[in-house]
């Protein structure tokens, strides 16, 4: 069983994050490359930037409800594997997000800002992707 002050813990993780994608959602629309000038490409990715900071949030948050879940079930069955794999699987994400994005930067090289900009789409997209695996409900 949870203590109330986990329980407080996870309620207003929750609430933060569920404001955090509303802005990230928002966020995410408003950041558009209309325009190829130099300050436009800086706003374009300070943009990216945003959203990447406020989905970063709300994917560390839905990862400390899922650790704190299998946290108290392994506290109660004595049963730590299924923590265990979440955990490496946490740990596995950060290389493959890392790895996967990358090459996508590298690619358009010496275009930096082409580059640049590619590489935090690509983040941003593999955050989603993420962030609603973790909001699936647990059995």
């Amino acid at each position: 069983m949870m203590t109330s002050y986990t329980q407080r813990f996870l309620a207003l993780a929750l609430l933060g994050s569920a404001f955090a994608s509303h802005a990230v959602q928002a966020q995410e629309t408003q950041c558009q490359l209309n325009d190829t000038t130099p300050q436009a490409q800086r706003d374009y990715l300070q943009c990216l930037d945003s959203a990447l900071q406020g989905i970063e949030q709300q994917l560390q948050a839905w990862s400390n409800k899922r650790r704190l879940q299998l946290e108290a079930e392994a506290k109660h069955s004595g049963l730590t594997k299924a923590l265990d794999i979440f955990l490496r699987a946490e740990r596995s994400f950060d290389t493959y997000l890392e790895d996967s994005c990358r090459w996508r930067y590298v690619r358009l090289l010496p275009n930096s800002q082409k580059a640049a900009g590619a590489y935090k789409q690509c983040k941003l997209h593999l955050f989603e992707q993420r962030l609603a695996s973790h909001k699936q409900e647990l059995e």
